[in-house]
């Protein structure tokens, strides 16, 4: 089995915005003291990468997606936070995307895809905006945000994932990161059993209630 080799451009990519965010972080906190307002440029780092590199936006998404809970519990669930992942990297992506397309002339073409059934869905939930029984618009949006705003990483995936290799490139991206996630799962298990609840427990502060 080959190991997963990045390319030297995109490594200096990626240290280039790290070194960007801890640089701006660590500035700000300095003048600061305060960690909350230290994050500030995080999400204008990510807003940036996942824009000028949408393909790089979707690894991101997919180291996000199993640590989301932690930030959620940080910010003790603030909306920003509830709301970080499509906010500052799924919509610079299809903006991305769509920029990257215009500039290379490329069609939006999706050869083999169920184009015409995606958009009789989308059609259906957006008459269900209309329907009598909704509480409000509010709920009816956020139905809608739920239903239709993750539908264009599929089309996304289609040129993203181009190859065999790519999709085991990517497929050993994410495997490796469900590790980590499930390491720190079976290390609870083992404080509970043996009866360490109290340590397990603090780490979720105010979350543990409902844990328990």
């Amino acid at each position: 089995m080959h190991a997963v080799t990045l390319p030297k451009e995109s490594i200096k990519f990626i240290l280039s915005c790290s070194i960007l965010t801890i640089t701006f972080s660590s500035g700000i906190y300095l003048f600061t003291k305060n960690w909350q307002i230290m994050v500030i440029p995080i999400p204008l780092i990510l807003i940036w990468l996942c824009y000028y590199r949408w393909e790089w936006g979707l690894y991101v998404f997919l180291a996000f997606i199993p640590f989301e809970g932690i930030v959620i519990m940080a910010s003790s669930s603030s909306k920003i936070a509830v709301l970080a992942e499509d906010l500052f990297i799924l919509l610079p992506v299809y903006l991305g995307f769509i920029h990257s397309r215009i500039i290379t002339k490329k069609r939006f073409s999706f050869p083999g895809s169920p184009v015409v059934p995606i958009i009789c869905f989308m059609m259906l939930t957006l008459i269900h905006l209309f329907n009598p029984n909704l509480i409000n618009f509010k709920m009816g949006f956020i139905g809608l945000k739920v239903w239709l705003f993750y539908i264009p990483l599929y089309f996304l995936a289609h040129n993203w994932i181009d190859s065999k290799q790519k999709l085991l490139k990517v497929a050993k991206f994410t495997v490796g990161l469900a590790i980590i996630p499930a390491i720190i799962g079976i290390i609870q298990v083992i404080l509970y059993h043996l009866g360490f609840k109290e340590i397990l427990y603090s780490i979720y502060g105010t979350y543990s209630n409902i844990s328990i």
